[in-house]
């Protein structure tokens, strides 16, 4: 079975959680983040992924999403001569590494995580989409190599997400459209139910996605579980492309302090699970600080549905 007979299926797949809330004395605070441990502690990587399957999820998604080559060549993680090549072994490890936890299992996929720049910037960008006065072809450069090893890899499907600008959603779905090598799923970064985080309308990100050749799904990311159900209803007023919904535990990280803040959501992945398929969400997991407890219980819900 392939994933885009599973979606075509009306089928509801369970996403992954958290990566690097497994990682904690070994991540949190550093600018690489989970593609630290790409580095350091592959073997912790397919701890998580096994941990995730085993607890129902269909799909996860590979510790690229704040890995680059720029971040990688400022850590001192591949040499200068050498950067594109020794980022793109990298950028295939991840994905063998899931792969791996895969074998035998006709039910288990991997998706490419596509991060966004500002998870490079490391100081919270992803989250307000103000990258200053960028260039189109800087931020096609920044992603180039990266996008083009994972068009190339083992991966079931690319994960191009937590994007907050419009901006960088027309580059990237520029490049996409160019190498359709894969399918992918598109989900936003928002500061509103009706926003991008950079401010702009839901309505006009949905334009420029549905440009996008062979884009599967399209939705949201790391916002909280109170309002991902309302972001979700403005989402499929403009579009019939299937949802994707993977919100945080409602803890807010500051990327000043590196520390989490604010308490985590009184609502849970498995309590709204049931209003979020009924509003055509077809991929379904949770973002930052949820755990395999959590996708372990909306596994049960979803089962349910």
């Amino acid at each position: 079975m392939s994933i885009l007979d599973a979606l075509t299926g009306k089928r509801v797949l369970v996403l992954d959680g958290a990566m690097g809330t497994y990682l904690p004395e070994k991540v949190v605070g550093k600018k690489l983040w989970s593609a630290h441990a790409l580095v350091n502690d592959p073997e912790e990587i397919s701890k998580v992924h096994e941990g995730y399957f085993e607890a129902g999820a269909n799909i996860v998604t590979t510790a690229t999403y704040q890995a680059s080559v720029k971040g990688f060549l400022e850590a001192g993680v591949v040499s200068k001569d050498n950067q594109e090549e020794e980022a793109a072994r990298l950028f295939t490890r991840a994905v063998d590494l899931a792969k791996l936890e895969t074998l035998g299992e006709s039910d288990r996929f991997v998706a490419a995580s596509i991060g966004p720049y500002g998870a490079y910037l490391a100081g919270g960008q992803e989250y307000t989409g103000d990258y200053g006065s960028i260039r189109d072809t800087q931020l096609c450069e920044f992603h180039r190599v990266r996008l083009e090893t994972l068009q190339k890899s083992d991966a079931d499907i690319l994960a191009v997400e937590t994007i907050p600008s419009l901006q960088e959603l027309k580059v990237l779905i520029g490049m996409l459209n160019k190498n359709p090598a894969k399918p992918y799923w598109v989900a936003l970064s928002v500061n509103d139910v009706k926003y991008m985080a950079d401010g702009t309308p839901l309505s006009e990100a949905i334009k420029i996605i549905e440009t996008g050749g062979n884009v599967v799904a399209v939705g949201v990311n790391c916002t909280s579980v109170e309002t991902a159900g309302q972001t979700l209803e403005e989402l499929a007023k403009h579009t019939r492309l299937p949802l994707i919904v993977y919100p945080n535990s409602g803890e807010i990280y500051n990327g000043e302090t590196k520390q989490w803040e604010s308490s985590a959501s009184t609502k849970t992945l498995a309590s709204e699970a049931s209003g979020w398929h009924d509003l055509g969400a077809r991929i379904v997991g949770g973002c930052c600080r949820t755990t395999p407890d959590d996708i372990k219980a909306l596994r049960e819900k979803v089962d349910q549905l």
